[in-house]
């Protein structure tokens, strides 16, 4: 089933606040309204109940910007694949959200947020993000986001390049779909999506012979508000976020 949504438009001025960087060039800060995009289309694939994929959720422009932001800030190298974490940190040897302070979440990314809301892919405001980055022959294992840290709707923005992700149901293994995510597209998980089925992105570097190129996702979630009391909170905007760690040899 697909719907056509008809887009809302947004406040000027709150739609081009971005992020001031003198790194960053002015041109590759335009942040474009909702309703000066292409007609924004949003999806079920597969009519898994919850799943929504919608493709050109952003603008070619507004996919440079965040790349060129998300290139300025120091990277986690603790995994394979590099990590940034906003809000809290999840911790992936133990599953869980870990007790470290981390930097809160960023102006940069409060457009995407706004034009989830917007739309009505997500109903609340997400308080953590994490920025993967997956070179080519690069994945990650079949899952289903912890569901004692992270409250109902997971979403995803994928930049840079496409790459196929795996649908598994957590009782069928056999029951398994392939899902091209494009850049610039949103694909999101509520209720049976989210809880029953598992995502993951096998190590590759062709999806069914096309090469992968770099790509960059946002994950969007919302913490349990038991988990919020039990952490830290985040740094502030003023404080500075810790150097990077040295580099895994691999």
């Amino acid at each position: 089933m697909t719907i056509f949504l008809k887009t809302t438009t947004v406040s000027t001025n709150k739609m081009k606040r971005f992020i001031e960087s003198d790194s960053v060039p002015k041109q590759e800060r335009l942040i474009v309204p909702i309703d000066e995009l292409p007609v924004i289309e949003q999806s079920n694939p597969f009519n898994i109940k919850g799943l929504c994929l919608v493709e050109n959720f952003i603008s070619s422009e507004e996919e440079r910007s965040l790349l060129s932001i998300i290139s300025l800030n120091p990277w986690d190298r603790r995994l394979k694949r590099r990590t940034q974490h906003y809000g809290y940190e999840y911790d992936y040897a133990t599953k869980s959200v870990s007790p470290k302070r981390t930097p809160p979440m960023p102006d940069w990314c409060e457009f995407v947020i706004e034009r989830l809301l917007k739309l009505g892919i997500i109903k609340e405001r997400p308080d953590q993000m994490i920025v993967n980055e997956y070179m080519p022959g690069q994945g990650i294992f079949p899952h289903v986001d912890d569901i004692h840290s992270f409250d109902d709707g997971i979403v995803s923005l994928s930049l840079g390049s496409r790459i196929n992700m795996d649908l598994i149901h957590n009782r069928q293994s056999y029951n398994k779909k392939e899902l091209v995510l494009e850049r610039k597209s949103v694909l999101a998980f509520h209720g049976v999506a989210r809880y029953e089925w598992r995502h993951g992105i096998a190590a590759r570097l062709c999806d069914r012979g096309i090469p992968r190129g770099r790509r960059v996702s946002l994950t969007f979630r919302k913490m349990k508000p038991s988990i919020v009391v039990k952490t830290n909170t985040p740094l502030e905007h003023h404080e500075t976020p810790p150097p990077p760690n040295p580099p895994e040899l691999v």
